[in-house]
């Protein structure tokens, strides 16, 4: 089986995937080249994820809309694909959709499938333990709250999205939380739904990629959970880690 060795471009989008909001300056020259068969392989940290939601969509004359999950290898197999361009989206437990893109020729000498490894959560952000402070932030504006509304009683679950292995704790009353006695590794860290302070809005669950690494520089963070809608048509309610909050 052939195998392209490349990771794929990556942003974050959460919810339904929007190719307004991202094709024309993710994809220089629309990533790799393909030929028709292609197979998507999914991987954290060097392990196989299953269970991803993949989303493929072509610009070929006739249209692409393709949906499927990957298997217990970390893999979704796509056949026969027309000539285009594609662009896809890779979903795990409510974590923002991340995108990819490629081109299949239109030359078909010499067919091979071709694998796009995709490093699920590329970028994320890296921490000694799970820990910090939740507050109410505006990841659009990129402005900050002086003084930062704290969002407490707010449910959080680390998983790890290979194994399916839980950890669960709460905000306190001024925000603050604290996963103990976590292994090595990358986790999906959720917040369920909860209400947005003075407003009779309520958050929607949402989730964020973490890796924890014992080398890593922070030993706390600020964790920022934007207004629903406060990202924009874009990117909807989001979690962010506030990057100066290292130490």
């Amino acid at each position: 089986m052939g195998r392209l060795g490349i990771i794929a471009f990556v942003t974050a989008l959460a919810g339904t995937p929007s190719l307004a909001c991202s094709i024309s300056y993710i994809c220089p020259h629309h990533g790799p080249a393909m030929r028709a068969d292609l197979t998507v392989e999914v991987k954290l940290l060097g392990r196989p994820v299953p269970g991803v939601k993949i989303t493929v969509l072509g610009s070929a004359p006739e249209g692409v809309d393709l949906e499927g999950e990957t298997g217990p290898q970390g893999t979704l197999e796509f056949n026969r694909l027309p000539p285009g361009n594609y662009d896809f989206w890779v979903q795990k437990l409510g974590v923002p959709a991340e995108h990819g893109c490629f081109h299949v020729l239109k030359l078909r000498v010499g067919l091979e499938r071709k694998t796009i490894t995709h490093e699920l959560g590329f970028g994320a952000p890296e921490v000694r333990r799970v820990a910090g402070q939740m507050v109410l932030g505006d990841t659009l504006a990129g402005l900050q709250h002086p003084p930062d509304i704290v969002l407490p009683a707010t449910k959080l679950t680390l998983q790890d999205p290979v194994s399916g292995a839980q950890f669960k704790t709460v905000t306190d009353q001024d925000g603050k939380f604290a996963f103990e006695y976590v292994p090595a590794g990358g986790y999906v860290l959720q917040a369920d739904e909860a209400p947005v302070p003075n407003t009779s809005n309520n958050f929607v669950p949402v989730g964020l990629l973490v890796h924890v690494n014992p080398k890593a520089t922070r030993s706390t963070i600020i964790l920022e959970r934007n207004r629903p809608g406060g990202g924009g048509d874009c990117f909807g309610d989001l979690l962010h880690v506030r990057e100066a909050a290292i130490h």
